[in-house]
């Protein structure tokens, strides 16, 4: 009998650490995801990883939802047209920098050579440069746009992605 409750005793004992050990490893994978996902947002670029919330402030209205739904579609909207010029820009002036090379190669002397090739990139690089700038004017404005709409829909249920902006493409 004696020996059945030490062996009952030795059991309890064996199931309360498995336990702790259980606990203890779901505490640090919880605690190394957070971590990981604050890398993760470092490593984008993002500037501060905000958390996410887990419980909503209150129950949306639908007039709310609708009316943040509108924002969100006129901001993703001129984004996808600012983006579509930005990604056109760039391809022209790569396909613009192709010939000019091509052309720079035919030249007889070097000097003919350098100067255009010099030219070719130096007209690349400033298209290059302006489609960036029209890119990220582009972006602040619809964000701006977006911020200042949302504000006008009084959403205080917090549907809204508003703090997103951070996961943006920004470098362009």
């Amino acid at each position: 009998m004696e020996e059945s409750n030490k062996n009952k005793k030795h059991m309890k004992t064996k199931y309360i650490v498995s336990a702790v050990l259980v606990a203890g490893v779901l505490l640090t994978t919880s605690s190394v995801m957070a971590k990981e996902n604050w890398l993760m947002g470092l490593i984008r670029g993002e500037k501060e990883v905000k958390t996410v919330r887990t419980s909503p402030k209150g129950t949306p209205s639908p007039a709310n939802v609708a009316c943040i739904a509108t924002t969100v579609s006129v901001r993703e909207s001129a984004l996808g047209s600012a983006i579509n010029i930005y990604n056109s820009t760039v391809s022209g002036a790569y396909s613009t920098r192709a010939s000019a090379l091509a052309t720079a190669y035919t030249k007889s002397s070097t000097t003919d050579i350098h100067a255009a090739v010099k030219n070719a990139w130096a007209v690349f690089t400033r298209t290059t440069k302006e489609a960036s700038k029209v890119w990220k004017t582009a972006q602040r404005n619809a964000w701006s746009t977006f911020k200042t709409a949302a504000k006008a829909c009084k959403d205080s249920s917090g549907v809204s992605d508003g703090d997103s902006s951070v996961k943006e493409v920004s470098g362009q």
